[in-house]
């Protein structure tokens, strides 16, 4: 048996002074509205908005260089360049040209691996390749990337 008593019936409260907005109360609300408003300007431009876009890119062009690494078989490392032998005979060379860090096979097309950067260099550590990236706002990463033989 239930605590609570059923009850047949079901109604809404209906207070008897409610009667909506007046003329006055919605003058009032678009006048703060437009008051306001130009003010909304000014705290959007005061917000800074910051993005952790290059540590990420330069995260991610890691992974994809230690994958390339990995698959090759023989790799050659020079100061700004590396060239790895790939398992169907081609090269592919990964060089900086410009502020970009490029990916090309035999010489020919490329694929852009990192951009926006003032510097990169190999240098042959005894287990692998080490790679230091100097980005345009100057932040440095390294990466020692083993070489599985």
């Amino acid at each position: 048996m239930p605590k609570k008593e059923k009850k047949n019936y079901v109604y809404m409260d209906i207070r008897p002074n409610e009667k909506g907005f007046t003329f006055i109360e919605s003058l009032l609300t678009i006048s703060i509205l437009l008051m306001t408003l130009p003010f909304i300007g000014y705290v959007v431009k005061g917000t800074d908005f910051a993005t952790d876009y290059k540590p990420l890119a330069v995260q991610q062009f890691f992974y994809f260089l230690r994958d390339e690494v990995i698959r090759s078989p023989d790799v050659t490392i020079q100061s700004s360049k590396l060239l790895l032998q790939q398992q169907n005979g081609t090269t592919a060379t990964i060089i900086k040209h410009g502020d970009r860090v490029i990916r090309k096979v035999d010489g020919k097309g490329f694929e852009i691996f990192l951009q926006d950067l003032r510097g990169v260099r190999f240098n042959r550590v005894p287990y692998g390749v080490r790679v230091s990236i100097i980005t345009t706002d100057g932040n440095q990463y390294e990466k020692d990337i083993i070489i599985y033989r």
